[in-house]
């Protein structure tokens, strides 16, 4: 009975210790492409993406990132940044003030939108975005691993995702 009760108290604790005490390693940051990502996929990552946030959206989860107290900032914004006629200028900078919440910060390349995608002049006004993000890590990410919107992306995207950021030391297996 007693080797029982202390199984289960060990267990209790690893639980409490594996959903609050510990701080997540990583917090992935973004709009509905990073809300979309599948919570197994990065393991130990809190996400933090918010279905139509602008970055400027984003700039106000800066109290609930830095109470998560990360290592690690992964940053995938700023198409809809396009859409609400916020410029490229104030996009990078939104993005370079998210980059500040935690010692290491990825930014990802803001993706491109397909051929599907209905509102022309996205991809220039992306292509501006990532032109003052230099050090922006590019995810290769075919077309057809697209949801037929052209801007969301099908779960094979996220396994891209997934492995360039491994290679980075992120989302462990």
């Amino acid at each position: 009975m007693r080797m029982l009760l202390a199984r289960i108290l060990m267990c209790a604790a690893a639980s409490l210790i594996g959903s609050r005490a510990i701080p997540p390693s990583t917090v992935l940051i973004g709009d509905s492409i990073t809300a979309a990502m599948p919570s197994g996929l990065c393991r130990g990552a809190l996400n933090y993406g918010r279905p139509s946030a602008t970055t400027r959206d984003l700039l106000k989860l800066t109290d609930a990132v830095l109470a998560a107290r990360p290592q690690t900032i992964v940053i995938m914004a700023g198409v809809n940044d396009v859409a609400a006629g916020i410029t490229s200028d104030e996009t990078a900078a939104n993005i370079e003030a998210l980059r500040l919440l935690a010692p290491r910060s990825i930014v990802l390349a803001v993706l491109p939108v397909t051929k599907d995608y209905p509102r022309p002049g996205y991809n220039p006004a992306i292509d501006r975005i990532n032109e003052r993000l230099p050090d922006a890590v590019r995810l290769d990410i075919p077309a057809r691993h697209y949801l037929g919107d052209g801007i969301h992306l099908r779960p094979a995207a996220y396994l891209v995702w997934r492995d360039r950021l491994r290679e980075l030391g992120v989302c462990h297996r």
